[in-house]
């Protein structure tokens, strides 16, 4: 065999050995995300409110508040489009929906999508909310509110 063969040969059965470990390391990540998918979909955080209260507030699984909007009816998210753009829809799996205790639930968006709600409130993100513990949309609009919960 000419040494140019052998090194062909040779990078063939490495570039087969790269896509099989390739392979392997997807597998490995998508089991790992879905993982953290099932894990629970809410955590709380104390945060100090402008007038110095301290209040227990829910937040997502990322630490992102999570905020409910006045305009909305019981149970009908009323922020589409734009408004939903800025204030994305906590949005579920099937799977997660199905296994909502109160006083959390679910409502179906106009876009097909199921929403989480809390005691029967759409609830939402808030764009600019960046960093674990922001809660920027408080008060937004005297409409958009964090989420308190009570001890």
């Amino acid at each position: 065999m000419h040494l140019l063969q052998l090194t062909a040969t040779r990078n063939k059965g490495t570039q087969q050995h790269m896509e099989v470990f390739m392979k392997k390391l997807f597998l490995v990540s998508l089991m790992m995300t879905t993982n953290l998918i099932a894990q629970d979909l809410t955590t709380t955080r104390e945060i100090t409110f402008p007038a110095g209260e301290i209040k227990t507030v829910l937040q997502d699984s990322f630490g992102r508040s999570l905020y409910t909007f006045d305009v909305d009816s019981e149970g009908k998210s009323n922020c589409n489009s734009r408004c939903a753009e800025v204030w994305p829809p906590y949005t579920l799996t099937k799977e997660e929906a199905n296994e909502l205790k109160a006083p959390f639930g679910q409502t179906s968006r106009n876009t097909a999508t199921v929403q989480l709600t809390y005691q029967g409130k759409p609830v939402y993100t808030y764009f600019e909310d960046r960093t674990t513990g922001d809660f920027l949309g408080n008060g937004i609009g005297g409409v958009w509110h964090s989420i308190v919960i009570q001890k």
